[in-house]
């Protein structure tokens, strides 16, 4: 599953024109499969998606479907991408005490 993502990030507004990284927001070439990939830069022809840092990390995390992101945070893009991304990314629910 391929897609661009519009990302953005809120530190930059902490973050002083000097301050040597300034994030990771920009514009990005996901694809989603057995070997997944980020590209910088948007691919034409593929569906668009703009998050926050904060909800697509909840997204690839597992914390809550594309569906639930849509409404309840900052991410939005076509209803077929968040059909198709709530099919596949279909993780268990997160825990704290996880150990990696």
């Amino acid at each position: 599953m391929d897609f661009n993502l519009e990302l953005s990030d809120p530190v930059v507004d902490f973050l002083g024109p000097e301050a040597p990284w300034q994030g990771i927001g920009g514009e990005y070439s996901i694809s989603l499969g057995r070997q997944s990939t980020v590209r910088p830069g948007l691919t034409p022809g593929l569906p668009l998606m703009k998050a926050g840092v904060g909800a697509f990390s909840r997204l690839l995390f597992g914390v809550l479907p594309a569906s639930s992101l849509v409404v309840s945070d900052n991410l939005s893009a076509d209803e077929e991408l968040i059909v198709e991304l709530d099919r596949k990314i279909r993780l268990p629910q997160p825990h704290l005490d996880w150990v990696f």
